[in-house]
Formats: structure tokens, C-alpha cells, sequence
């Protein structure tokens, strides 16, 4: 038996919408937790042995309020008292978070009997949540207790002895939303000494290419940018020498610019960043922002066309205006390929993600020019995608300040920009050809056994981990990955192990497992 020990540091959150996404706090923000429809085929909530049930049928004379099915109780007799328990997520008491719920209310009392209640039963106790006496629909939002383990919610209706018309709810949704530093839900960028929690970040990033290497992890020579030339808002052309797809386009070229930024078409040395969408440049933006080569720090970039792709590091930079020794530095990467690209040494990565953004140590924000005050503050350095076509782009966020905290883009007014070490050591990717901004955090330990004609795997996800599936790709040597299996995660439950026996095909095969949250 021989045992093959990788680790994929691939999560994806979801598939960000391409035109002006200007949803805050996608982080330390609100998480769904549970999302509950009561579709007659795929609802998860048994209403076996009680008065509650799911269907399209209405309360008497007053129509069903929702879209196809509900969780509706109808009481057309006396004496009727019905009671549902729904299992909800468990969150660790570690944690300071808040729970929202949320549900559509349909409430038909008559001749003021009738009430419909919500209880929650933590600690062993049960404790209402809810109660609606009078008559009412619409939608309900409720902030809970911090949910424990085996956290249950009783839906009950109780006509008071007396004849009524009942109640329904559909579109129960429970989310928790952390406070950042602390919480159940990890913001990137936590680490011990700001937030003592399990959201540690990983020193230095796994993903990180050191200048000086490929992306298999062998010497190369690297170039540097202007020849080496200490040069401020300037820019170099390269010829990639494979077509890479940005938004739709294939190019055969782009440009390196100076201040944290690729761009198509032309060279781009605007040295006060924007939040995106921006008309003009199509820019691929690792940290737009005032680069000053001047006060030291280098660009290096190392181009492979055999294998399609382009490694481009800013190591140690400072910014415009910065004076005396310059102690401020930035040092982070950008790596674009065509698609072929399915690993960094042995951490495989998304097959979607055709640009890297890996973050070292983040100190600064801000250039003297663009409003900054000793490297913050002003003009906030953008991160993100840029189709140069208003509203198109996909943003991931500003920043203007020191700290770790992060709330989203800011393609809304209403979004704050963020700490810049948020970024110290992390890893963002990119769906260049659909502008998609894709996130990964966290190592998923994964194994392998082969056996005679078989192929057993198993993997396991630690708690915080948040997941939602798990999809297991196998790759014959010289085709493309593609997905053999599909586990559904089990989220907040702690440390779960999965196990999945595949045959094996004949010839060399590669497999991966690509961890998605929810």
C-alpha cells in the first residue's frame, strides 16, 4: 500500500456576481447558517406526527402568501395545538457572535384567539424567542441567543381552545454575523496577537513563489523590472507568449506597472488608486497603490511560456512620500496563468483561478500624493479585478488603514475600508476570464491509499471551517480534471473525517479535493 499526503488549500465562497458587486462585509459579515424553503421534494425539516404541514394550500379563505410550498398549520376545529422542532447549527461558546433569524409570517387569528410562538431551547431550557398574538403578514427578524450544541427551535401554534384560522412560514433563514476579531465567522487577516482565537493566519503563506523559483519549486532566473532602475510611476511591457483570458478577451501581452498593478491594452502609471469600477484601465490590481521603487524595495518577475504563466513579486516596496529609512514596507505577489496551471508545488489550487494574489507582510496603505499621512489614510489602495467598463469589475476590497479588520468592497459608499494586514499572508484568486474574485483560507489535510484496482481517500475538516461540499476531481495524465464525487459537509460540527473508494483507471492518474464553503 503506498499512502500520497497532499494538502489543497482550495476554498471557494461562492460565485461573486460580475456586474458591481457592492455587497459589504462578505467576511466578518453575516453567514448563512441554515436557509430553509419547505420545497415539498427537498425540505429538510419532518413534519411527521404533527399538525404542521408542508404544502401550497392556504388558511381557510386566505391564500398561501408564498412561492409553492410552505410550513403552514390550518385549524379549523377547536382545541388545536400544534408543535414542530427544527435541529438548528451549533456555534462554540468561544465566540462572540450574533445569530439572526428570519422567516415570512403568514398570522390568521380569530376573535383575538390564536398565537403563534418561536422557543429556543438552550442549556436544556426553553426560552421564547417570538410570539405573534394579533393578526400579521409579513416578514419577521429576530436576534437570538448564542446558539450550543444540539440548539433546537419549536414552531407552536396555539388556538386557545377556541376555533381560528391558523398560521405559515416560509424562507427561514439563520445567520450569524461576528464581530471580527473573536468570532465564529474568521475574518481573513486574524491572527493570534490581534484576535486570540483558532482564525490563526499561516507564517509564512504556503502558496508564496520565492524569487528564485518556479512554481514546481526549482531555480530559475528572475527578471527584474526596468532593468533594476529605482524608478517611480513607470511601467514595462511583457509578451506572455500564451493567450490569457481577462473578462471575456484573450491577450498576448499586458503590462507591469509600477504601483500593484497589471494592465491590458496600455500602461497604466496613475499612482492614486480608486475604488473599482474605473473606466479605462482593464487592470488586474494584486495593491493599487503609490509604489516608490525610489525608497527602496524591487519588482521581480520570472515568465515561463512553456508552461503559461507569469510570476510578478513587489518585494519589500515603500511609498511616495515616505521619509528618512522608509521602515514601511509591502511585499506581495501576482501570479496569472491560462488555466493550466493546477498546483503550486504540491498545494493544488482552483481550476477556475487563472490570477493569484499572495500577500506577505502588508505595512502600508497610502502614497504622500494620494492623500496619505505616513503611509495611510487618503486615497484607499484597491484590490480587485478591473474590466475598464463601468459596472463591470469585481472588487475585493480597500484599504486605509493598520489592523485587521476587513468589511468587504467598496464599490458601496456604505462599505469601510479596511486594515491592510487583513492581507498579511494570505491568498486571494481570481476567475480572470469571468471577473470573478474567488477567496481561499485554511489547509484541508487529504490522503490517498492505492490500492489493487481501487483508490480509497479520505480528508477531514477541522471546526470554523464552515463547509458546505466537498468534490473529489481525478485527472488522466495529459486531460483536464474533472469531478468523480461529491461529499455534502457537515458544517459546525467540529473535526469530521469523509472517506470515498473509487476504481481506479488504467495509466497515471492525479486526483484533488476541492473544498467549498458555504
Amino acid at each position: 500500500m503506498r499512502i500520497i499526503k497532499l494538502h489543497i488549500g482550495v476554498l471557494l465562497l461562492g460565485i461573486l456576481p460580475v456586474f458591481g458587486w457592492s455587497q459589504c462585509a462578505p467576511s466578518t459579515g453575516s453567514r448563512t447558517l441554515m436557509e430553509e424553503t419547505f420545497d415539498t421534494e427537498n425540505s429538510s425539516i419532518s413534519v411527521e406526527q404533527s399538525a404542521w404541514q408542508i404544502g401550497s394550500e392556504g388558511i381557510g379563505p386566505y391564500e398561501n402568501r408564498a412561492e409553492g410550498a410552505w410550513l403552514y398549520m390550518e385549524d379549523m376545529s377547536d382545541d388545536t395545538k400544534g408543535e414542530l422542532f427544527i435541529d438548528l447549527p451549533s456555534i462554540s461558546e468561544d465566540y462572540d457572535t450574533t445569530v439572526y433569524l428570519r422567516f415570512d409570517l403568514s398570522h390568521r387569528p380569530y376573535a383575538d384567539k390564536g398565537v403563534f410562538s418561536l422557543l429556543l431551547n438552550t442549556a436544556g431550557e426553553w426560552e421564547k424567542v417570538f410570539v405573534q398574538e394579533e393578526e400579521f403578514v409579513g416578514t419577521v427578524d429576530i436576534t437570538l441567543p448564542k446558539l450550543t450544541v444540539d440548539t433546537r427551535l419549536r414552531v407552536q401554534y396555539d388556538d386557545e381552545g377556541s376555533w381560528t384560522w391558523g398560521a405559515g412560514i416560509d424562507n427561514l433563514i439563520l445567520e450569524a454575523e461576528g464581530s471580527g476579531c473573536g468570532d465564529a465567522v474568521c475574518a481573513q487577516g486574524e491572527n493570534p496577537e490581534s484576535c486570540p482565537t483558532d482564525c490563526e493566519v499561516e507564517f509564512p503563506n504556503p502558496f508564496w513563489v520565492p524569487v528564485g523559483e518556479d512554481m514546481r519549486g526549482q531555480e530559475v532566473n528572475y527578471r527584474y523590472f526596468k532593468g533594476k532602475t529605482p524608478c517611480d510611476d513607470c511601467s514595462e511591457e511583457i509578451v506572455l507568449g500564451f493567450p490569457f483570458s481577462f473578462f471575456g478577451e484573450s491577450y498576448n501581452k499586458l503590462f507591469l506597472n509600477t504601483n500593484g498593478n497589471l494592465t491590458f491594452e496600455e500602461d497604466f502609471v496613475e499612482y492614486t488608486p480608486e475604488p473599482f469600477c474605473l473606466r479605462g484601465p482593464k487592470m488586474i490590481a494584486p495593491f493599487f497603490a503609490d509604489v516608490d521603487l525610489s525608497k527602496g524595495g524591487e519588482i521581480r518577475y520570472y515568465l515561463d511560456p512553456d508552461n503559461h504563466y507569469l510570476i510578478v513579486s513587489w518585494i519589500e516596496v515603500g511609498y511616495f512620500g515616505c521619509e528618512g529609512e522608509c521602515d514601511l514596507r509591502n511585499t506581495f505577489q501576482c501570479i496569472i496563468h491560462d488555466g493550466s496551471v493546477q498546483e503550486i508545488r504540491d498545494m493544488g489550487i482552483s481550476s477556475q483561478a487563472n490570477v493569484l494574489f499572495i500577500y506577505q507582510d502588508m505595512q502600508w496603505t497610502t502614497g504622500s500624493s494620494s492623500g496619505g499621512e505616513e503611509g495611510f489614510l487618503g486615497s484607499a489602495a484597491t484590490v480587485g479585478l478591473n474590466s475598464g467598463r463601468i459596472p463591470i469589475c469585481n472588487d475585493y476590497g480597500t484599504f486605509d488603514h493598520p489592523g485587521y479588520d476587513y468589511l468587504g468592497n467598496y464599490q458601496d459608499d456604505a462599505c469601510q475600508a479596511a486594515g491592510v494586514s487583513h492581507l498579511d499572508y494570505r491568498l486571494v484568486m481570481g476567475d480572470g476570464n469571468k471577473g470573478k474574485v474567488l477567496e481561499a483560507k485554511d489547509l484541508l489535510e487529504f490522503q490517498a491509499e492505492v490500492k489493487t484496482n481501487m483508490h480509497a481517500f479520505t480528508w477531514s475538516v477541522w471546526e470554523n471551517q464552515y463547509v458546505e461540499s466537498f468534490v473529489l476531481e481525478r485527472c488522466t495524465l495529459g486531460e483536464t480534471f474533472v469531478p468523480i464525487y461529491e461529499e455534502i459537509g457537515t458544517p459546525y460540527s467540529g473535526h469530521t473525517s469523509y472517506r470515498h473508494e473509487v476504481i481506479a483507471p488504467e495509466g497515471e492518474v492525479s486526483y484533488r479535493v476541492l473544498l467549498k464553503q458555504i
